[in-house]
């Protein structure tokens, strides 16, 4: 089930991407409200298909690599959601879904050969500290991408050049503003 669950959310996030990057080249801002749409499908299908993974045989760990790979890509999306919710952002999403489907994807491939992995630690500080740091990780992959568009953007703004084939990336200061506030919740989550 929770094969079949993450192999519907990586196509859910592969549409949500391909919808993102035609409404950005067209413009149509009912596109970019529609692939938000799909990444928040997405993410849910993605956090129910966490709850499930208890149900598995053999029920992967979460510190395995595909697993807390799975995983910053879960957080990373919700982050975005979450940050969409105060800066106008929808562009990013063209980004977002696709880093989002790679990862789930890997996971999938990976998922169903998983063996359960020999604990160093004891207890749940070892799956604690994977899943912050994972999280950390996705929020200063956040942060990298608004970072890389925000340079891209200023560049073209200082050349006075038009947008390349009518997309149109989020203002200078709506990058800035999610990128230091993803660095500012992942620099902590990290260390």
């Amino acid at each position: 089930m929770v094969v079949e669950l993450r192999q519907i959310t990586a196509v859910v996030y592969l549409v949500s991407g391909a919808v993102a990057a035609v409404g950005m080249a067209l413009r149509h801002r009912t596109a970019l409200r529609a692939a938000v749409a799909l990444l928040l499908a997405g993410v849910v299908l993605h956090g129910l298909s966490f709850s499930l993974l208890h149900t598995a045989d053999p029920t992967p760990p979460l510190t395995d690599a595909p697993t807390a790979l799975s995983f910053m890509a879960w957080v990373g999306a919700a982050c975005f959601l979450l940050l969409l919710l105060r800066f106008r952002i929808a562009g990013l999403v063209a980004l977002v879904a696709p880093l989002a489907f790679v990862s789930v994807f890997y996971a999938v491939l990976r998922l169903p050969h998983a063996a359960p992995a020999a604990s160093v630690g004891a207890g749940s500080l070892p799956h604690a500290h994977v899943l912050l740091a994972s999280a950390g990780i996705a929020m200063l992959g956040l942060a990298g991408i608004a970072g890389v568009l925000f340079l891209a953007e200023h560049r073209r703004l200082k050349r006075r050049r038009a947008p390349l084939a009518g997309a149109s990336l989020p203002s200078l200061e709506a990058l800035d503003r999610v990128n230091a506030i993803a660095l500012a919740v992942g620099l902590p989550l990290l260390t």
